[in-house]
């Protein structure tokens, strides 16, 4: 056995490599390819260095780099895929909340598992599996699977092979990361440029309105109004009101050598450009590539959070050591990417494509094409505010109010609760795995 299959043996299971569905296999190595031929013609003769793709299939959902020897193995799981498709769909189509808490019982128990904390995944298992015949989703339609979830799972294999790219060492990669940040500064000005003296209130605003649609959803009625002021109340005093000028503040950080910072972002802006040209090889566009691009990083940054709180209350931490705060790195790599998405849009409408080459834009020009980078960038907003309104808010309202506090200890009263505490924790993973039909 080769040592990487003993590594994923022991970290996914064993034959998590055998379990993989054939086509989406078949897929995946496609557009790695594609993508690996793309960096390497990047590269020109410099030597990148040997690249493989492991598929594998387990719970556990996320992508990682395993370098042994000289080849770097890029691991990707088939759940990461399927996490993805759920929560695109909970984002973009109407549904009702049963539905969307019956997943989130799924996806907790999971985290919980993965976290070693079977039993409380347990808890989680038997609550989905109360509700997964009464609540399930119909099946998506195909061409949504293979159009729109496709590239968003290759934004994923596309952000491992930029890593693989950018520690190389070769001139091409330092020319990459040299470009994105030059690019970045004029881009985060047209970021603040866009933001007026009003942005605060209007963004209050936003988030109230978000605010209440979550709490009709949970409880089927609207909030009353000393709630809300409640809500707005601490809401003014939350550190997430960014700095006036928060790129500058990130530039700062770069600036003082934050690498594992700058090596995401970058990763992340070469990851867009990679699936943007894969997308049009398929017969979709370039912007297509960029909006699941959008949406990924989206996906990626939630279950991250979750994850966070997951691990806060194994650790027998408050779920608010989960909270994120304006400097968070997750923030700040969010806040980045957005930005970069501008200079991404404008560098493609003026046929510059990856970050290898330099552009030399100023704020005048972001400035002069606003009108076409607004209609780019309007569908984005669209699907951030779905997502916050349709998945996002209620997931954590639901973990940190509900389901963290109170229906633990409510199935805890229940007589045959003392079952499940009687049992091994072997038994409590077996159970799991079966109420939420991973077996």
């Amino acid at each position: 056995m080769e040592v990487i299959d003993a590594y994923i043996d022991a970290t996914r299971g064993v034959d998590a490599t055998g379990r993989v569905n054939r086509q989406l296999n078949a897929n995946y190595r496609y557009a790695f390819a594609s993508m690996v031929d793309s960096l390497r013609g990047l590269a020109g003769r410099s030597d990148l260095g040997r690249v493989a793709l492991k598929v594998t299939w387990s719970n556990n959902v996320k992508a990682e780099t395993v370098r042994i020897g000289d080849v770097a193995y890029i691991v990707y799981d088939q759940f990461v895929g399927q996490t993805f498709r759920r929560l695109t769909r909970f984002t973009v189509t109407e549904h009702e909340v049963a539905h969307l808490d019956a997943y989130l019982f799924k996806l907790y128990a999971n985290l919980f598992l993965v976290n070693g904390h079977p039993r409380t995944a347990l808890e989680f298992g038997l609550r989905h599996h109360g509700m997964k015949g009464k609540h399930a989703l119909p099946p998506p339609r195909m061409e949504e699977q293979e159009a729109w979830h496709g590239l968003q799972e290759h934004f994923v294999l596309a952000h491992e092979l930029a890593h693989w790219f950018l520690r190389s060492g070769t001139l091409e990669a330092m020319q990459a990361r040299t470009n994105f940040l030059t690019s970045l500064r004029a881009a985060g000005s047209y970021s603040e440029h866009r933001r007026t003296g009003s942005w605060r209130m209007r963004s209050l605003d936003e988030s109230v309105r978000t605010w209440r649609v979550s709490v009709q959803r949970a409880f089927g009625l609207p909030p009353s109004d000393s709630a809300e002021q409640r809500y707005r109340d601490t809401y003014a005093t939350q550190t997430f009101n960014y700095p006036k000028n928060e790129m500058e503040q990130i530039l700062q950080l770069f600036s003082e050598g934050n690498e594992e910072l700058i090596e995401e972002c970058v990763c992340d802006g070469v990851a867009t450009n990679l699936v943007g040209e894969f997308a049009e090889k398929v017969g979709m566009t370039y912007l297509d590539g960029m909006r699941a691009s959008f949406a990924a990083l989206k996906n990626m940054r939630f279950l991250r959070q979750v994850d966070a709180k997951a691990k806060a209350r194994v650790n027998n931490l408050p779920v608010s050591a989960g909270e994120l705060t304006w400097n968070s790195p997750d923030v700040l790599r969010w806040i980045t990417y957005r930005s970069s998405l501008f200079a991404i849009a404008l560098r493609r409408m003026h046929g510059i494509e990856h970050w290898t080459h330099r552009d030399a834009f100023s704020l005048l020009d972001y400035v002069a094409n606003s009108r076409v980078l607004e209609k780019f960038h309007a569908p984005l907003v669209s699907y951030s505010v779905d997502f916050y309104e349709r998945l996002h808010d209620h997931a954590f309202d639901i973990f940190t109010k509900f389901i963290a506090v109170s229906a633990i200890e409510e199935l805890r009263q229940d007589p045959g609760y003392r079952k499940i505490n009687d049992m091994t924790l072997t038994q409590c993973i077996i159970m799991t795995k079966a109420c939420c039909s991973w077996v």
